[in-house]
């Protein structure tokens, strides 16, 4: 039945939102599901300001955007693949819902989706190599069209391009799970997001459809929950507040991560991470983005967690972060390189399960 419920496919990377909808799941097998929905992610820029006009229609201001979307998941042993495409369109006239209707700031200079077509695949398992090798991959590729003909960037909210979108994310996650004296996983973790070559013309890039910022990659540069209609508070350097990248835009990412369970009730974990990003980053001004000064180095993170579990429902969480910031990092986030001091977090989380 129609209903607000969760839309979400993959690592998160290109789609995780709450919307009204429908959803239906057919099991064909023990192997394979199908799923398939359609979900109504706007109802026009009427619906948000004060409206003007013949109300219930859906033309003009009041256009709806709409979002289909169907995955085909296979299981095998302790593999799974899944398959999925999603298809939005925006029929409102001159005028996106993403990113222009959020009510939140992405990073500076995104491309206005009229429409997007996405495809992408997503494996996870295990397989029995020592203690146990993990993996998550996952590739998307976007393509979709902008149907504003921009000459200016709106106070360098968005992307002047030739109408046409396209964008692309490479994800793997490789943990290997041994046993020496105490239990330890080491993982690699690799990725590269596709990003925008000129922000000033040629094709627009894309690599979301919306998301909540519920990607795990670092505690400082991407920690990024986005204050949606649940009432999230942004954190890290990708909230609205500072900017920042968020999942794998424009990013190519190394890591090295190794956790431990030191004791029964105690799990730590360390982590390495260096980030380029995939196309230079430009420095800009209030007149919009000066191609002549760039970077690629966003920077580096060293990350610390930690699980305590206290009492059988009681847990302490702790998750701690030093980045070192790039010239790439600050031409992004402050449009220059003059300040790149350190950016470090502390964040606590005490449950307690009734």
């Amino acid at each position: 039945m129609p209903r607000r419920q969760l839309y979400a496919a993959g690592n998160k990377l290109v789609l995780d939102q709450a919307y009204e909808g429908v959803q239906f799941t057919l099991k064909a097998s023990a192997a394979l599901t199908i799923d398939g929905w359609w979900a109504k992610v706007a109802e026009g820029q009427n619906s948000i300001k004060n409206p003007v006009g013949g109300l219930m229609n859906d033309e003009d201001g009041f256009g709806d955007a709409d979002l289909f979307g169907a995955q085909v998941h296979f299981t095998t042993g302790t593999h799974k693949i899944t398959l999925f495409g999603l298809y939005y369109r925006d029929n409102i006239k001159g005028f996106t819902h993403l990113p222009n209707g959020l009510g939140y700031f992405h990073s500076r200079f995104q491309s206005e989706m009229s429409s997007a077509i996405v495809g992408g695949l997503h494996a996870t398992g295990k397989v029995n190599v020592a203690g146990g090798l993990r993996y998550n991959v996952e590739f998307d590729y976007l393509t979709g069209k902008d149907d504003n003909a921009n000459t200016d960037h709106k106070g360098n909210l968005i992307d002047i391009n030739d109408g046409t979108l396209s964008g692309f994310n490479v994800y793997a996650n490789l943990t290997q799970r041994l046993n020496i004296g105490v239990p330890l996983d080491i993982s690699l973790v690799g990725g590269m997001g596709s990003g925008d070559d000129d922000p000033t013309s040629g094709k627009g890039n894309i690599n979301r459809i919306q998301t909540m910022g519920f990607f795990p990659l670092t505690n400082v540069w991407e920690d990024s929950v986005m204050p949606d209609v649940e009432g999230i508070s942004p954190q890290g350097l990708g909230s609205p507040a500072s900017r920042g990248y968020r999942e794998l835009e424009n990013t190519t990412v190394a890591q090295l991560k190794i956790g431990a369970n030191v004791l029964k009730s105690l799990r730590l974990e360390t982590s390495y991470t260096y980030l380029q990003a995939t196309q230079p980053i430009f420095a800009w001004s209030g007149t919009g983005p000066d191609l002549t000064t760039s970077s690629t180095d966003i920077g580096q993170e060293i990350d610390f967690n930690f699980k305590w579990q206290i009492r059988k429902n009681l847990k302490l969480v702790g998750l701690y972060g030093v980045f070192l910031p790039g010239d790439g990092a600050a031409y992004l986030i402050n449009g220059m390189n003059d300040h790149k001091d350190m950016a470090w977090e502390a964040k606590h989380v005490l449950l307690y399960s009734f």
